[in-house]
């Protein structure tokens, strides 16, 4: 049977390499979907997690990855031969920014020229990364004597997941493909098209970008509106009421409300990929580098809110005990990569500050334990970084002695 039956019939066996947030939740789509299903991943823990049924991504409940392993649609391993004799490898690794703070997509490269696919296999690349990364890939194949398009199929079809958003998942949210051959584009269409929309584009290259542009252009937003904060605050006006009068126009504008800075990774991570590629490419973004300056800044923003604010009521800094409400980067999640409470405790570490948080996500972060329960007049301010739902921001705003509100929290508890 050869690749295009398998995948039409869903006898195709699929290994996802890696189970992070991007991995796993295509995992158990493509799972549930029928086909049968290898996740591996370096991570231990994370699979021991995984198969006590504890939940380890905010996409997917355990009750739905268990129910999988269970009737042996679903297994999970540390091993990478669990997928040597695979129909499709999925690539779903982290593509982060190194020490440098330049793109690194070494992790991918490395995986890849550790495998030998079988052949009529497809390569599916769902990491993200700069134009000409899945090409990359099949040209390093096609140096071992693979033949893309005929012994190896490879395409891009970048993960566009928003974690813990209940409205949009990986079942509904449009998957775009690009092909580096009209026959990769077509089996990863078969594939894809099982479990979700598909849009299929001319190239991989193609894919990639866009991939790139859809965070870029939450990046720029993000960092104007934030800078468009600021400069309400030093007016006196309240930025969220302005965004909720210029959010009546229905024609041009398109909402973005201000924060503590942004988090995660992908909106801190993917614009580097484009100016990176761009650059090798001798053009500048100076926008965008400009706007990954201002999102990298607003957390000491905030820290300077706190410390003028404290300073009103004849405080300092220095030994004053702080509470960071939330620490992940975004409401209803765990994940605390990138997250803008990073810059913020540094920010009032270096003054002098005591801090602690509090985030019914996180049990412990930066070598300190969640503080859980205690009444909000203890601390000298509390900050919101993070405006989880399960905490009880009517009672803060009744109990803290000083707020700093960076999510409009209190607001929408009233």
């Amino acid at each position: 049977m050869d690749l295009h039956e398998a995948l039409r019939t869903r006898t195709a066996r699929v290994g996802v390499i890696g189970l992070g947030h991007t991995g796993l939740p295509l995992a158990v789509a493509l799972a549930e979907a029928g086909f049968s299903v290898v996740g591996v991943d370096v991570d231990d823990e994370r699979l021991a997690r995984l198969a006590a049924g504890e939940r380890v991504s905010p996409d997917v409940a355990p009750e739905r990855a268990i129910a999988l392993i269970e009737r042996g649609r679903l297994s999970v391993s540390s091993h990478r031969a669990a997928v040597d004799d695979a129909d499709v490898l999925v690539l779903a690794l982290p593509t982060p920014l190194g020490a440098d703070g330049q793109p690194d997509p070494a992790a991918l490269f490395d995986e890849v020229a550790r495998l030998s696919p079988k052949t009529g296999a497809l390569l599916l690349n769902v990491s993200t990364s700069h134009p000409g990364t899945t090409r990359a890939l099949a040209s390093s194949f096609e140096a071992r004597g693979r033949s893309i398009g005929r012994a190896l199929f490879v395409a891009c079809s970048p993960e566009r997941l928003d974690p813990g958003n209940r409205v949009h998942s990986v079942e509904n949210t449009p998957r775009l493909v690009g092909g580096v051959t009209a026959a990769c584009a077509a089996a990863a269409k078969s594939l894809c098209s099982a479990f979700a929309p598909v849009v299929e584009v001319r190239s991989p290259e193609i894919a990639e970008a866009a991939k790139l542009l859809e965070n870029s252009f939450r990046a720029v937003n993000l960092a104007f509106v934030n800078e468009f904060a600021r400069g309400c605050r030093a007016l006196g006006l309240d930025v969220r009421q302005v965004v909720d009068a210029a959010a009546t126009l229905p024609h041009g504008f398109m909402r973005f409300d201000p924060g503590p800075g942004v988090g995660g990774h992908c909106i801190p991570v993917d614009p580097h990929y484009w100016v990176a590629a761009v650059r090798r490419a001798g053009v500048d973004a100076p926008l965008l580098a400009l706007s990954q300056a201002i999102n990298a800044e607003v957390p000491s923003w905030v820290g300077a809110e706190v410390e003028e604010r404290l300073a009103g009521q004849g405080k300092s800094l220095v030994g004053a005990e702080i509470l960071l409400s939330g620490v992940a980067y975004k409401r209803g999640v765990a994940d605390v990569r990138n997250s803008p409470a990073e810059g913020l405790l540094a920010f009032l570490e270096a003054r002098g500050a005591v801090v602690s948080f509090d985030d019914p996500h996180v049990p412990v972060w930066r070598g300190r334990s969640r503080v859980e329960g205690a009444p909000y007049w203890r601390w000298d301010a509390v900050v919101v970084v993070t405006d989880h739902l399960e905490v009880d921001h009517r009672r803060m705003a009744e109990e803290a002695r000083l707020v700093v509100d960076a999510r409009g929290a209190l607001a929408s508890a009233h």
